[in-house]
């Protein structure tokens, strides 16, 4: 389900429409954000005062401005994502 959501997300809808449609927010909203949220956030967002590796996950913005390695998200290139690939353990599990 974790996969299925951030897929939907690299996919490019949320990420590239200048305004997400209500139903593309709502999807983000109780699919997406929970799941950055419980796995992601504590290392990943504004909460701490240096993100892990300059990446912050807990906004449009910083997604696709990604850390130090790059972008987290390439819009409508999802098998191109690094946020997919270290989901799946490539090369390391987050």
């Amino acid at each position: 389900m974790a996969l299925a959501c951030l897929a939907a997300l690299s996919s490019g809808q949320l990420l590239e429409a200048a305004s997400p449609s209500a139903e593309q927010l709502e999807f983000f909203e109780t699919e997406i954000r929970p799941l950055l949220a419980e796995h992601c956030y504590s290392c990943h967002s504004s909460k701490i005062q240096t993100p892990f590796a300059g990446l912050r996950l807990d906004s449009r913005a910083a997604l696709l401005k990604g850390g130090d390695s790059g972008p987290a998200i390439q819009p409508g290139q999802p098998e191109k994502s690094r946020l997919m690939n270290l989901v799946r353990g490539q090369p390391l599990l987050m």
